[in-house]
């Protein structure tokens, strides 16, 4: 969404590509009837709050995650493959040299 509907707007600095090598994709099945034969892929809320709270979202009230935060996943992976862009180009120049 658009920079006037934030505040406090950082990059992300710390190391992303651990806590994407973190992340557990998973399948499963949902428990409700109109679902409960598909099977699905994706993340387990309660485990990505575990690496980190800004990865789940839908908090109930006691403040357990019942959902994920997409685009926080999203900019993660972003970040995680510029880190590994970065890495390959430091490993090229080190060869040429």
């Amino acid at each position: 969404s658009s920079l006037i509907f934030k505040h406090d707007v950082a990059l992300l600095a710390q190391p992303a590509l651990p806590i994407l090598m973190a992340m557990r994709p998973a399948s499963f099945f949902y428990n409700d009837s109109e679902n409960y034969n598909r099977q699905r892929i994706g993340f387990v809320a309660e485990y990505m709050a575990s690496l980190d709270l800004r990865l789940a979202d839908g908090f109930d009230v006691n403040g357990d995650p019942r959902s994920i935060d997409q685009n926080a996943i999203l900019a993660v992976a972003v970040k995680a493959i510029q880190e590994l862009k970065a890495e390959i180009e430091k490993l090229k120049q080190a060869k040429e040299h």
